[in-house]
């Protein structure tokens, strides 16, 4: 069984999936699921960025790339995250 690790992603969830098929591409397997540490950034609503997180999006759009798949207009790997720092989305409690 394999489950890909990431820290820190904020909101580049297309490079991370991206490094996960490449890992599966080139090992022929598959992963059952990424999990997700530290800091990850969510924000539906534009209007709520906080600044750190407007200026680092007007230099790498991929920043805002979370809400994508948080609202499905994309689909991944199952996907858990064990938050660090996150802003924008208050994430559900287990």
């Amino acid at each position: 069984m394999i489950l890909a690790v990431f820290g820190d992603v904020h909101g580049a969830l297309d490079a991370m999936y991206w490094c996960v098929g490449r890992f599966e591409e080139k090992h022929r397997v598959r992963a059952v699921g990424v999990l997700q540490v530290g800091d990850m950034g969510v924000f539906l609503d534009p209007a709520r960025l906080d600044q750190a997180t407007w200026k680092r999006a007007k230099e790498d759009p991929t920043e805002l790339g979370a809400a994508d798949y948080v609202s499905g207009k994309k689909r991944a790997t199952p996907h858990v995250v064990c938050p660090g720092k996150p802003r924008g989305l208050r994430l559900p409690h287990a």
